[in-house]
C-alpha cells in the first residue's frame, strides 16, 4: 500500500517574482489594473498567485497527491540572468517610419540563450491564466457533448491537463523558430493575466506556434515558429514607436480578464477588457502583427 501524501497549500505564481520584480517603479511598486479600472499599488509578489494552482490532490492523504510546481524552478531562476542580458540588446535608431527591413537589426543568438528564452517564455505561456481558461472551457465543452449536466471544472481537473505542457513547449521553441526583440523608450508596455499566443495547452505541440510576451516595461518578445523559413538570424531586434507600444498594450488587454500591470505609464482601458472576458483576435492575427512577421520572416541581412 502506498503511504498517504499531504501537499502543502502555496500560492503560486503565474507572473513569476523573479521576473515581476523588473517591473517595479522608483517606489518600488506595481499598479494592477482591472477591468473596472480599480488600481492597486504595492510589491508585485502581492500580486499574480492562485492558489494551489499546481498540485494535483486526490484528497487530503492519497498517495496519488503531486505537484509540478518544482518544473518551473529553472525557469524561474534563470529570470533575472535573462533580463539582465535582454537589457544589453540593442536595436537600430531608423526612424519610426522606416520599412521594418529598415528598422531590424540582427543579435547573435547563442545555443545557451535560445534554451534560457524556450525555458522561461515557455513557463510564462503555460503558467498564464488565460492558458488555464482554454482548458476550463475545453473540459466543460467535452462534458457538454457527453451530456454531463454538471460543468464544474476544479483546479485538480485543470493542473492534470497542464503539468506536461512546459516541458512540450519548451523543447519546440529551442527547436525551431524565430524571435523578434520590440524594444521601447517611447513609452511602457504592460503585462496581463492574459496575452496573444496559439500554444495548446496539454500534451499537443503547436502548429506554426506564435506569442507575443511582454517580458519587460521597455521589451516585448515575438516568436513565430512557421512550417517553412530561414533558419536565419534566429534573432532580430526592432525599436518600437510610442502607437506601436499602444497598439500592443492593447492585445494585451483584448486577452486578459481581470487584471493589467503596469510599471509608470497607465493605458487606456479598452472595451474588450472591460467585457472580463479571455477574448482572442481571430487566428490570432492582426495586419500589424502579420505585416511585421512577414517581414521579418524575409529579412536577409545585408553583409
Amino acid at each position: 500500500m502506498l503511504p498517504n501524501k499531504r501537499i502543502t497549500p502555496a500560492n503560486h505564481h503565474w507572473w513569476p517574482q523573479s521576473l515581476s520584480k523588473s517591473w517595479v517603479g522608483a517606489d518600488g511598486g506595481v499598479t494592477q489594473l482591472s477591468w473596472d479600472e480599480s488600481e492597486v499599488r504595492s510589491k508585485p509578489s502581492n500580486f499574480a498567485a492562485i492558489r494551489n494552482a499546481h498540485h494535483i490532490t486526490r484528497g487530503n492523504d492519497s498517495p496519488w497527491n503531486t505537484t509540478f510546481e518544482p518544473v518551473f524552478d529553472k525557469a524561474d531562476s534563470t529570470f533575472p540572468d535573462l533580463v539582465d542580458w535582454l537589457l544589453t540588446i540593442e536595436a537600430s535608431t531608423s526612424r519610426s517610419k522606416s520599412s521594418f527591413h529598415d528598422r531590424f537589426r540582427v543579435q547573435s543568438l547563442s545555443g545557451d540563450r535560445r534554451a534560457q528564452l524556450a525555458e522561461c517564455l515557455s513557463s510564462l505561456v503555460v503558467r498564464s491564466p488565460r492558458s488555464r481558461n482554454n482548458i476550463k472551457i475545453t473540459i466543460e465543452s467535452y462534458l457538454s457533448n457527453d451530456n454531463i449536466e454538471e460543468h464544474y471544472v476544479d483546479k485538480t481537473l485543470i493542473a492534470a491537463n497542464m503539468h506536461a505542457s512546459h516541458g512540450i513547449f519548451t523543447s519546440v521553441i529551442n527547436g525551431g523558430g524565430r524571435f523578434i526583440a520590440l524594444i521601447c523608450d517611447e513609452s511602457e508596455l504592460v503585462y496581463g493575466d492574459g496575452f496573444l499566443h496559439n500554444f495548446p495547452i496539454g500534451t499537443d505541440r503547436p502548429i506554426s506556434g506564435r506569442f507575443i510576451i511582454p517580458v519587460l516595461p521597455s521589451l516585448a518578445i515575438l516568436f513565430v515558429q512557421p512550417l517553412a523559413y530561414r533558419p536565419q538570424p534566429e534573432l532580430i531586434t526592432m525599436r518600437l514607436h510610442e502607437k506601436e507600444v499602444t497598439f500592443l498594450n492593447q492585445i494585451v488587454q483584448v486577452y486578459s480578464k481581470n487584471h493589467i500591470f503596469y510599471r509608470n505609464i497607465k493605458p487606456k482601458i479598452i472595451e474588450e477588457f472591460r467585457r472580463r472576458e479571455h477574448l482572442e483576435l481571430t487566428y490570432h492575427q492582426h495586419p500589424w502583427i502579420e505585416h511585421l512577421i512577414n517581414s521579418a520572416l524575409d529579412f536577409v541581412p545585408k553583409v
